[in-house]
């Protein structure tokens, strides 16, 4: 099924107005670009201070053994507080993406209970 123009730049739209970016496409666009830049440095200090605290602590107190202080292992926890972060450690919107990811990997059903978790 194609979207049409005017569904998508409504839908657009909508996204943009949830988030108080201006309605101007330009302005729109650059202070969407900037907050995408903005978590994305974020998550790269998050990870990055992740892993030289794993290496320097969770591994010398044996929290951590030397290969479970890894890259992914960083990414991980630089997402989980990249995001509660970025949503203000609102409970119902970190549910929200929780779910959201659970519908990226095509875990429905689960997204689903994490859903009427998040609207109880």
């Amino acid at each position: 099924m194609k979207t049409d123009f005017s569904t998508a730049y409504t839908a657009v739209s909508n996204a943009l107005d949830s988030c108080g970016i201006g309605h101007d496409l330009q302005t729109r666009f650059n202070a969407a670009t900037d907050a995408i830049t903005a978590f994305c440095c974020d998550l790269q200090r998050r990870a990055t201070n992740q892993l030289l605290y794993d290496l320097t602590t969770n591994v010398p107190c044996g929290i951590l053994d030397h290969e479970q202080a890894t890259g992914p292992h960083a990414i991980r926890a630089a997402i989980a507080g990249a995001v509660g972060s970025l949503v203000k450690w609102d409970i119902t919107e970190a549910l929200e993406i929780a779910a959201d990811i659970a519908e990226d990997v095509n875990a429905h059903s689960e997204a689903a209970q994490i859903r009427a978790i998040a609207s109880a």
